[in-house]
Order: structure tokens, then C-alpha cells, then sequence
């Protein structure tokens, strides 16, 4: 259901009321807002184009292509899998972010192996100590 509309002028002066029933005639079921070309009849209810927000000019973004690559001089040995390669950058350990992360994963689980023996003797000593 459309309730009544009150429509103002550019001075908060009342216009017009349209009624429900003439709101519903012009309202496009289909759609829930109304159709373009009954903007006119709703002027202050709805934006009109000439209320719309100016378009923005948006200037574009540089991509990483356009800026200067770092030159690949250092010859490192990667630390997983020996592979002979160049870096831009002197303390490099590894070859590419995946032996990084096969490196750094397997950090993570020799880590947690060592937790958990160590929770295991901890639980040992204890039953020792009990009996």
C-alpha cells in the first residue's frame, strides 16, 4: 500500500497532496521503486537528474608495470630445494614464495612436534611420580 504523498516546493511550501490512489496508478509493480518517467509527478518525493550527484572523474591508477623493476643481481642458493637463481635482494633465502612457505610450514610443524613431545614426557614424569 502507497500512503499519501505530500509534495514541496524549494521553499517548504506544501504544492500538492497526490493520493494514494493516484500514487498506485503510477507505481510500477513489477519494480520496487517508481518508473522514470513518473519522476516528474513525485518531483520532491524522488531524486530527480537534476538533483543526481555529479559524475566523478576518477583518474587512473599507475599499474606495477609502469614503475622500474629492481635489477636482478645477486646469485643466491635457495635453502629448501638448491636451486641456483638471481635476486634483487642480497639476504635472500629461498627461490620463490612457495618453498618460503614449504620452509616456513615446516618450521611451524617441527615446532609442534617438540610441544607435544614435550607435553607427553611431562605426563610421563608425572605417572612415575604417582606409582
Amino acid at each position: 500500500m502507497i500512503y499519501p504523498i505530500k509534495v514541496f516546493d524549494a521553499d517548504d511550501n506544501l504544492k500538492r497532496i497526490i493520493s494514494s490512489k493516484q500514487a498506485t496508478k503510477h507505481y510500477d509493480k513489477s519494480l520496487p521503486v517508481f518508473r522514470r518517467d513518473d519522476y516528474k509527478v513525485f518531483d520532491s518525493w524522488i531524486r530527480t537528474e537534476r538533483d543526481a550527484p555529479k559524475p566523478i572523474k576518477l583518474e587512473p591508477i599507475p599499474s606495477m608495470k609502469r614503475y622500474k623493476q629492481p635489477e636482478k643481481k645477486y646469485e643466491i642458493t635457495c635453502a629448501n630445494c638448491g636451486k641456483v637463481v638471481m635476486k634483487a635482494i642480497k639476504r635472500a633465502k629461498h627461490c620463490s614464495t612457495r618453498c618460503t612457505a614449504v620452509v616456513a610450514s615446516a618450521r611451524q610443524y617441527v615446532k609442534i612436534k617438540a610441544a607435544r613431545l614435550k607435553l607427553k614426557e611431562e605426563a610421563a614424569n608425572e605417572t612415575d611420580k604417582e606409582h
